[in-house]
């Protein structure tokens, strides 16, 4: 009766039409890159070209490192140096939510799909993302920054305070612990945004490994990434 009643609630869950979770692939690694496996220190991962990270798992790089994840029907993450991400949600089709906790992020997003909702965390703002480019950074004292480059962005607090923010022209959000979220937010690009946007973009001319074969990975398929440059990113769990 036991595995009866559970075989009904696992077809429950699929008419309902629940969404696979997804993955990330490392399309590019430099230096010490480690898979924190559901954020857990202890289930530390050093990280290669062709892994994969899932739902819950934290993405750590060192001091000079750097690492270059694709998201299917998402587009792609460049982290620098000393950062640290939380990859919060992924759905193959649905909610993808990644949570920036420290250092830099340079996030390429792909037209999304209708159905395709992504969201990015910081400590003091969460941003709704509608197709674009742009820098986010997290610094010790959680001071919290979200620098466009191309597309839309719509700013809130996490907390529910403040304004809503749509940035939808370069220029970029600053906020500290405490501030409150509004139009006088957004200021002009600064030289440092432009700079770190620059390193994250640049940054595959580092030694960059090759990506895997796709002939070598089941179901295959290949990617564009932002400088029109092929990658191969596997189709299957």
């Amino acid at each position: 009766m036991i595995r009866l009643l559970l075989l009904l609630s696992c077809l429950s869950l699929c008419m309902c039409g629940g969404s696979p979770a997804g993955f990330a692939v490392f399309q590019f690694v430099s230096g010490e890159v480690y898979i924190l496996q559901n954020g857990d220190e202890t289930l530390r991962v050093r990280a290669g070209v062709g892994d994969r990270a899932r739902s819950s798992d934290t993405i750590v790089t060192g001091e000079d490192s750097a690492a270059e994840l694709l998201i299917k029907h998402m587009g792609i993450i460049r982290l620098g140096p000393s950062s640290r991400i939380n990859l919060s949600e992924l759905r193959r089709e649905g909610n993808i939510q990644i949570r920036v906790q420290e250092g830099r992020a340079g996030l390429f997003i792909n037209k999304l799909k209708s159905n395709t909702r992504v969201n990015v965390v910081t400590p003091t703002i969460t941003a709704g993302v509608r197709g674009t480019k742009f820098l986010v950074g997290v610094d010790e004292g959680q001071d919290s920054k979200f620098a466009l480059f191309d597309g839309a962005l719509g700013l809130t607090e996490p907390t529910g305070k403040g304004e809503e923010v749509v940035l939808d022209q370069p220029g970029e959000v600053r906020l500290a612990p405490g501030e409150t979220l509004s139009a006088d937010s957004v200021q002009e690009l600064s030289a440092e945004s432009i700079a770190e946007m620059k390193a994250l973009e640049e940054m595959t001319a580092l030694d960059r490994q090759p990506p895997p074969d796709a002939s070598l990975l089941p179901g295959g398929v290949r990617e564009a990434a932002p400088g029109g440059e092929d990658l191969a990113v596997p189709e299957k769990e």
